[in-house]
């Protein structure tokens, strides 16, 4: 048996923790290695549960509830033949608010070993992403931020995903936290419409390819908005297109903003994230028009440069198509 396993400690309750890691029916709106989760039947995390998973990169499977610890652990496995995965999960407090998170992944039977040689570099990538994320969480919930909600029917909940420094006005540094967010916001919501609205009059209703507040809380879309303190500075959006194929959406700087680094700031945190979700592509669709020069100088800065139509898209005059190869 071939074995991955992390671990990381968390500034919150062990209970909080289980709360979050048991929820499993709410893991695609909270981590970007899943991308469904439907229950075969009984849909309570006990022993015999069967689960329908889908993730990016990954033939789905169906997990069956092994093991279950109220409070601190669980096992499901999945089977085909030649071939059985095993994932534990659990959670042990280590003192105070204080617990360590502990995710392990198996490979075993006769096909264990191959399964381990293709796929095992992303079984190890994966749960070092998810145990990051559920330390994220978890912290944000613990130390109250105002953002912060457990619902996640249908949206990202919100957390603290990033943080980064960039000039603002009189030469000072200004600290910009990028989250996860679940679009609930009065100041996100405001600045969507303020977006929508902005390019509205720039073309025909057929070339304009804008997200509106349903498309972004699609279940294959992850939303970040960037703050500036209790100040809403952008937000941006990833679209999962296939395993490989990543594509920018809603990509918005607040006035207020405006020439600060926010949107190279955010970009940047965009590709990152497409790296580390193995995406080897990343592209975009933004206008032709004048309106739309700044972010097209902004994107070839970053290395994109000029391609086809892709995914659903057709050629338009007034769309302008580009990409980057992220390896």
């Amino acid at each position: 048996m071939r074995t991955y396993t992390t671990s990381i400690d968390i500034e919150a309750p062990a209970e909080l923790v289980w709360r979050l890691l048991s929820d499993v029916l709410s893991w695609p709106q909270r981590l970007p290695t899943v991308t469904s989760v439907e229950p075969l039947g009984n849909s309570v995390l006990v022993v015999g549960a069967r689960f329908h998973v889908v993730q990016p990169k990954v033939r789905p499977a169906i997990w069956e509830v092994a093991s279950v610890e109220a409070g601190r652990s669980f096992v499901w496995r999945s089977q085909s033949p030649g071939l059985r995965m095993v994932a534990n999960h659990a959670v042990d407090p280590i003192g105070g608010s204080r617990c360590r998170l502990r995710l392990d992944f198996a490979f075993a039977g006769i096909l264990g070993r191959v399964a381990a040689l293709f796929a095992g570099a992303l079984a190890q990538r994966y749960i070092a992403i998810e145990s990051q994320t559920f330390k994220e969480l978890a912290e944000a919930a613990h130390h109250g931020s105002p953002t912060w909600s457990f619902a996640a029917t249908g949206r990202h909940p919100v957390t603290r995903a990033a943080g980064g420094s960039a000039p603002a006005l009189g030469g000072k540094r200004q600290h910009l936290d990028i989250h996860i967010d679940s679009l609930e916001s009065p100041e996100v919501l405001a600045l969507l419409r303020e977006h929508l609205d902005s390019i509205a009059p720039t073309a025909p209703a057929e070339s304009r390819h804008a997200l509106d507040l349903g498309g972004l809380r699609s279940p294959d879309v992850t939303f970040w908005s960037i703050w500036d303190g209790p100040l809403l500075a952008g937000f941006g959006a990833l679209k999962h297109l296939d395993a490989s194929h990543a594509e920018i959406k809603s990509m918005r700087t607040a006035a207020s903003h405006l020439r600060r680094g926010v949107a190279s700031r955010l970009l940047q945190h965009l590709i990152q994230e497409a790296v580390a979700r193995d995406y080897s592509r990343l592209s975009l669709e933004t206008g032709s028009m004048a309106f739309f020069e700044a972010a097209r100088r902004l994107y070839a800065s970053a290395g994109f440069v000029p391609c086809p139509p892709f995914g659903s898209y057709q050629a338009d005059p007034n769309s302008v198509f580009m990409t980057k190869q992220l390896r």
